[in-house]
């Protein structure tokens, strides 16, 4: 994905959005700025930030997401132990546009939780 965006930007978010299932617009294409945010997630691993983390993470994935296996989305917070999993049966990749009322509520519950 990376290597070919470069080339074909457009194309490569096309095709993106078509394996999510998620064909409405998302605005204007930022090349610059989806480009140095595809090498990040390309290169970057947290899970050893996310292990040593103190205080509570939130973790909303969506149980039918075509882009994260499941093995890659439990693999993500393994080690981190102040870990809440919200696995939304039949959510994709883009829970918060195909999702957002069960978004917010699960982000509210957890800062009241916190509070």
């Amino acid at each position: 994905m990376v290597a070919r965006f470069a080339a074909e930007p457009g194309g490569v978010l096309g095709d993106f959005r078509q394996r999510c299932g998620w064909d409405a617009p998302f605005g204007a294409l930022e090349p610059e700025i989806l480009g140095r945010d595809l090498q990040a997630l390309a290169e970057q691993d947290c899970r050893a930030q996310a292990a040593a983390a103190d205080f509570p993470i939130l973790s909303v994935q969506g149980g039918a997401d075509p882009i994260l296996p499941a093995a890659m989305r439990g693999a993500v917070f393994a080690g981190a132990g102040h870990v809440q999993r919200l696995d939304v049966a039949g959510g994709g990749h883009v829970l918060p546009l195909s999702a957002p009322q069960l978004c917010a509520e699960a982000i509210r519950r957890f800062a009241e939780r916190l509070a």
